[in-house]
């Protein structure tokens, strides 16, 4: 019996492999890519050598051939990716060094508004192609995707510019990233077809320039891609909720495009100029392109080939985007609607309506293709995912198709452009009332955890989920209940972080500062948000915090203001203390737009606040100083709670930490002479005053920093300066806790990466 049914299982299988199709192409797909892959992370001689061993180990065997085949195709990847990336490692030899560069914008420029180098204040980071450097009189010509950070960003993708640049190395998919120095030549003009996109992409901006700001944000970028203006809280919950995809350009918006102008090829070229060439547009307009030409032939089964297609050639043509999780994330989306949503679908419709069960079966698909992918990127399992791309999949056409009419026509006729957007922007202002009230849920997103161990148990639970399905129907969908609510369950249930005696929180957000101090009987100060509006929202959740007596911004630059949103979604803010200092102006725009119905008033420099049982005393800054104006005006204080002192520095550097110095020393009676726990400046930055760490002597110090950061924060000399103290580093410890009586700890790590 038992190998009946294994038979049966190994049928239906075969037989569900046939209906996707002949799977040979796909395969050479996989090759090329993984090609990609294992010589960016390998290098090309080692993978040479496994692959000629592979190789011959094949030669043996029987059938030789295909594998054979498959074998080559990595093995010229493998060199083409290595080609590629030949004249970096001459490049390499220059990282932090100075050179003369020539290149290519390729895609819109993003503000930055913190220090980046040599850049400080408001800078502008955009993709773009290296096509020649200069360093000691001799020229190296190449093409491979780097990231320029630039003073301005009115630049058109295709411009080709020339300036000096200080070389950063390379990470990720990039070749590395370049800092101007000085000034940005224009030594050619943008093509025709870019100048005409950009005209469109400004003219939709002024169509929905008088609509709310989610509205204003989200159209342009469902429609173009244009992701420039959508606000960081929108963008927060739509990560939240699984409908990010929404934010830029995706698939689907082209293949509802391609489906309109069929009878036009050359719009859909134009179409992946006008929205910019990014992953998931080249290989939803390749793929676009080769299925209708294989359904016009009136092959059935050449969706999968066609995916497999544009794999290849656009990793041919571009090896570059294989190294990208977007792209990744747009390969495995696809492949879950073609071999999977079909095969859902017809089971849903036995039981459903068949409009309700394809509307089920496409999110559904994609979300357990993407699934794995996504929790290496956040850790997190979104349980509304599904359900709120169900809903808002029929809002994407109308808005898509709305929309694009409403740019195209902008160029022309402003007032009749801005109707249509008016039109437009119902279908879309539901999608952000979807994202918003979804990831307003308390189970909206539950932590997994990034965990390689994590990940596959997720994939064994699919599978064994999959196989029970077809073994035993009805204790699947026991089992499938059980672990749902068991998930729900667990958002509501104490994880035992942080401790219940907690006096303040340094929350894990990355490269920034996101501080909570507890003053008892739910009076809540916050100080900074950090960066990213998730991190510190969640950090929020986990503590329980749904009222802030009052938010401290130490300064303006992102990686203290960014997380805003974050912090103000769902909850209530009595109060904003800021700088005095409002630099960067960008960043400062920003975070009066998000906080205008907040009451908010400068830091009381110089006088005791108390909260609760917090005693909050601002000490600086005293004067503004020129040199780094932003962070040495940053607002650093001493807390006191329950005999605790504890001092943050914020990100003061030298010159006014030795000024705040100078003024302790002359009003002894401030108790700042070794403190109990000090929030380490700058995280962790060299720019630190010996005599003033001398000074505060304290017992704990706690450096909040981003794993891997490009600054290499924190410091050898700023470790050897508190190396007398217990050093807590967000990026090695997550968030830790300081507790009464005084003690810091951190959170126990499972495999799910929760706190127990």
């Amino acid at each position: 019996m038992r190998n009946l049914l294994i038979s049966k299982h190994l049928s239906d299988f075969k037989n569900l492999v046939a209906s996707w199709g002949d799977l040979r192409l796909f395969s050479l797909a996989l090759g090329i890519w993984a090609g990609v892959l294992l010589s960016h992370s390998f290098g090309f001689i080692p993978l040479l050598i496994v692959l000629l061993i592979s190789l011959l180990i094949a030669a043996t065997r029987r059938p030789r051939t295909f594998s054979a085949v498959i074998l080559v195709v990595i093995l010229f990847s493998a060199v083409l990716m290595s080609l590629r990336s030949l004249p970096l490692h001459e490049l390499e030899r220059y990282v932090g060094k100075r050179v003369n560069v020539e290149v290519v914008v390729t895609g819109d420029p993003v503000v930055r508004s913190q220090k980046f180098g040599s850049v400080v204040g408001e800078s502008f980071r955009m993709p773009a192609r290296l096509e020649m450097y200069e360093v000691g009189g001799s020229r190296f010509h190449l093409r491979v995707p780097i990231s320029i950070v630039t003073p301005h960003g009115d630049y058109i993708p295709s411009e080709r510019l020339r300036f000096s640049a200080r070389v950063i190395a390379a990470r990720g998919a990039s070749a590395g990233t370049l800092i101007s120095i000085g000034a940005v030549a224009r030594i050619g003009g943008p093509s025709h077809l870019q100048s005409s996109a950009m005209k469109i992409r400004r003219g939709m901006r002024a169509a929905v320039d008088h609509r709310s700001p989610d509205v204003a944000g989200l159209l342009p970028g469902l429609v173009l891609g244009d992701t420039s203006q959508i606000d960081a809280r929108l963008t927060s919950d739509m990560k939240t909720t699984g409908l990010t995809h929404l934010t830029a350009v995706s698939g689907a918006n082209l293949a509802i495009l391609s489906a309109l102008i069929l009878f036009v090829m050359k719009w859909v070229r134009f179409f992946v100029v006008l929205v910019r060439p990014q992953p998931s547009v080249m290989r939803a307009g390749a793929m676009a392109v080769v299925m209708l030409v294989a359904y016009g032939r009136g092959v059935k089964r050449a969706a999968l080939p066609a995916l497999a297609a544009a794999i290849f050639f656009l990793l041919l043509i571009d090896p570059w985007q294989g190294l990208t999780f977007g792209f990744a994330l747009s390969v495995a989306a696809t492949a879950g609607l073609l071999l999977i949503a079909p095969g859902l679908a017809f089971r849903f419709s036995q039981r459903m309506p068949s409009w309700l069960a394809q509307a089920l079966a496409i999110p559904i698909a994609a979300q357990l293709m993407c699934a794995p992918l996504i929790l290496a990127l956040s850790g997190n399992l979104s349980i509304v995912g599904v359900l709120a791309n169900c809903v808002a999949a029929p809002l994407v056409a109308p808005a898509t198709l709305l929309g694009l009419l409403a740019a195209m026509l902008s160029v022309l006729w402003l007032p009749l452009a801005s109707f249509i957007a008016w039109c437009a922007c119902i279908p879309t202002g539901c999608i952000s009332w979807i994202a918003h009230h979804s990831a307003a849920l308390p189970f909206a997103s539950l932590p997994w955890g990034s965990s390689a161990i994590a990940i596959a148990l997720f994939v064994l639970l699919l599978l064994f989920m999959v196989l029970l399905f077809k073994v035993h129907a009805r204790t699947a969908r026991l089992l499938l209940v059980t672990i749902l609510v068991a998930l729900v369950a667990s958002a509501y249930l104490p994880t035992g972080w942080p401790p219940s005696n907690w006096v303040m929180l340094m929350c894990d957000v990355g490269q920034g500062d996101g501080l909570i101090l507890n003053g008892g009987s739910g009076k809540y100060v916050v100080v900074d948000t950090g960066p990213d509006p998730i991190a510190i929202d969640r950090c929020l959740r986990t503590a329980g915090v749904h009222h802030i007596a009052l938010l401290l911004l130490t300064h303006d630059h992102a990686d203290h203001v960014e997380g805003l949103p974050g912090v103000l979604r769902g909850r209530r803010v009595d109060e904003i203390w800021s700088s005095p200092l409002d630099d960067p102006p960008y960043e400062v725009a920003r975070v009066r737009k998000w906080s205008q119905i907040i009451r908010m008033k400068r830091a009381p420099v110089g006088r005791t606040v108390r909260i609760g049982e917090l005693e909050i005393s601002p000490l600086w800054p005293q004067r503004i100083i020129k040199e780094s104006a932003p962070n040495n005006s940053s607002v650093a204080l001493l807390v006191t709670i329950q005999g605790i002192r504890i001092f943050l520095a914020a990100d003061m550097e030298a010159p006014a930490q030795e000024e705040l110095l100078s003024f302790l020393l002359r009003h002894q009676e401030i108790s700042a002479r070794n403190i109990d726990v000090l929030k380490v400046a700058h995280h962790g930055s060299a720019k630190q005053s010996p005599l003033l760490a001398a000074y505060l002597h304290p017992l704990f110090a706690l450096v909040s920093v981003g794993e891997g950061n490009p600054y290499h924060h924190p410091s050898p000399l700023t470790l050897h300066l508190f190396a007398h103290a217990r050093l807590f580093r967000t990026d090695r410890d997550g968030s830790v806790a300081v507790v009464s009586p005084l003690a810091v700890v951190k959170p126990r790590r499972t495999i799910w990466h929760r706190a127990g």
